[in-house]
């Protein structure tokens, strides 16, 4: 059995890779917006290198994706303006129960089989945290709480077809015909930019673990 025209598999393929920028880089489900978490992913920065990136809840309406780099890359991550009305930058920051030390975003997380928010400890290990809240940290040191400042908004923004998401797609293929595989491999390579992986429905339905 063929898989289809060009059109139609491109199509399979595009409705695949939306329905997975709807999941994880629009939160549209609420996964990670719901922990105070962010899905982690790679995007180029403003110098066009690859970089490690976690991606703010998506505002409606807006084309493009807000983001938060590593500190050492792009320390900050909000401008604001302060209640004296000067306008500041500043690294959003996670307030915990266990240590007065502010946690940086990239080491904590949700621990979904663990059913807890967890953070990086000085000897690089995972630990239990219990979120409070979020804070703004300058360069200067100065740290300020969301209600001491307004008009909030990031400062890494990039075009969604910038950000990696999804990094590979899975296709389950009705045979081993070599035109299908390689009429998959082809659209998803020149069509969409994105790797894929080819798996015969047989071979797949004998799997003992599909969701491997």
């Amino acid at each position: 059995n063929s898989i289809g025209s060009i059109s139609e598999v491109s199509g399979t393929i595009n409705t695949a890779i939306q329905k997975s920028r709807d999941y994880f880089l629009f939160d549209r489900e609420g996964r990670y917006g719901s922990k105070h978490v962010w899905f982690k992913t790679r995007a180029k920065d403003p110098k066009g290198r690859i970089v490690n990136c976690l991606v703010l809840p998506h505002r409606r309406g807006q084309d493009y994706l807000d983001l938060i780099l590593r500190i050492e890359v792009t320390p900050e991550t909000h401008a604001f303006e302060c209640q004296n009305g000067k306008t500041m930058l500043g690294r959003l920051m996670v307030s915990i129960k266990e240590s007065q030390q502010l946690i940086d975003p990239f080491a904590f997380r949700y621990n979904y089989s663990r059913r807890m928010h967890e953070c990086i400890t000085d000897k690089n290990d995972w630990t239990p945290a219990t979120f409070i809240g979020y804070k703004y940290m300058c360069e200067n040191g100065s740290v300020f709480t969301e209600n001491d400042v307004t008009n909030v908004r990031p400062v890494i923004v990039a075009p969604v077809d910038k950000v990696d998401c999804p990094s590979i797609v899975f296709i389950i293929l009705p045979n081993d015909k070599a035109e299908n595989y390689g009429m998959a491999k082809m659209t998803c390579h020149y069509h969409h930019g994105v790797q894929s992986q080819c798996i015969v429905a047989s071979k797949f339905s004998q799997q003992k673990a599909k969701d491997q």
